[in-house]
């Protein structure tokens, strides 16, 4: 049974539709829209972070403002 499933796992995955639901998923987490990319923006823990990230994109806003003081 293991090795079946090991030997055919790729194939499993690729007739399932795993990425259709991991795409609506993260679209119902989305808080807004990239002022860089025009991608969604999601919360990633500590930071709300784009969705372009794999295209480059670099935009990313910490939860927490640091506590030092810029005056």
């Amino acid at each position: 049974f293991i090795n079946h499933l090991t030997v055919n796992i790729q194939e499993t995955f690729n007739n399932s539709a795993i990425k259709t639901h991991v795409q609506e998923i993260e679209n119902n987490k989305a808080i807004g829209i990239c002022p860089n990319c025009q991608k969604d923006i999601v919360d990633k823990g500590k930071v709300y972070g784009c969705t372009g990230y794999k295209e480059g994109c670099k935009f990313s806003l910490p939860k927490q403002r640091s506590s030092k003081c810029e005056c």
